[in-house]
């Protein structure tokens, strides 16, 4: 395996920054969790870490959050640059909100015929590559990157119990997470970002911001000239 540096996860910092952190988990994930046989994982069969890492789940919302947050972080960074204009934003949010609908449809699709894989590469370039592989009904029989995946499963409570002689030790509540499930919160995810965006638009860019961005950006002109047109 090539040499690679991690990078680390900043709740400081913007999303777009963050972002890159799932980028590189997906780029290294074969060196990563190689690492993490050696060093950390134990003979526990209830150790959360293996299934937090090596769950199918795990690798299935890796792929499929990247895909779909991948349009909104590139949005982010543009309208950071200084060269932008203050009309810059209500051109890019219509078509990222597009893109995200079109995703949103599209697991929807997916999830009425969960044995396929009807994902479109345009909008899941990582998750339509490996998706068949995730699907299987073993999730044993799953390999990402060369891993060898275990079945998806998330802790959802826990409690301290006192063992013999009175020691304690935490025992945990699990659940099974299958690859509908997880197409499942993404389609939801992708619902909320919608309207936490129609929401910041609403409280943030001004009426005039919007007015100007149909009157002053060319391809809307050109468009409102020639009619409809699919590139703007």
């Amino acid at each position: 395996l090539s040499s690679v540096q991690t990078k680390n996860f900043s709740t400081t910092r913007f999303a777009s920054s963050s972002f890159e952190c799932f980028e590189k988990t997906y780029e290294n994930y074969e060196g990563l969790v190689k690492t993490y046989n050696k060093f950390r994982e134990t003979a526990d069969e209830e150790e959360e870490m293996r299934y937090l890492i090596k769950g199918r789940d795990f690798v299935i919302d890796l792929c499929g959050m990247i895909d779909i947050l991948t349009p909104f972080m590139k949005m982010m960074i543009r309208v950071q640059a200084m060269d932008q204009l203050i009309w810059t934003i209500t051109i890019l949010v219509p078509k990222v909100k597009s893109r995200l609908n079109a995703a949103k449809e599209a697991l929807n699709e997916q999830l009425l015929d969960i044995e396929s894989n009807n994902l479109p590469q345009n909008l899941f370039p990582k998750l339509s590559k490996d998706f068949s592989n995730l699907n299987k009904e073993d999730a044993t029989m799953c390999l990402f990157k060369n891993v060898p995946l275990t079945e998806g499963w998330i802790v959802v409570g826990e409690e301290t119990v006192e063992r013999w002689k009175g020691k304690k030790t935490k025992s945990y509540e699990w659940k099974d997470r299958s690859p509908s499930n997880c197409l499942e919160e993404m389609s939801s995810f992708i619902e909320m970002l919608i309207q936490h965006m129609d929401i910041r638009m609403d409280q943030c860019v001004s009426d005039a911001s919007k007015d100007l961005g149909k009157c002053l950006y060319i391809p809307f002109i050109v468009f409102h000239i020639q009619g409809e047109s699919e590139r703007l």
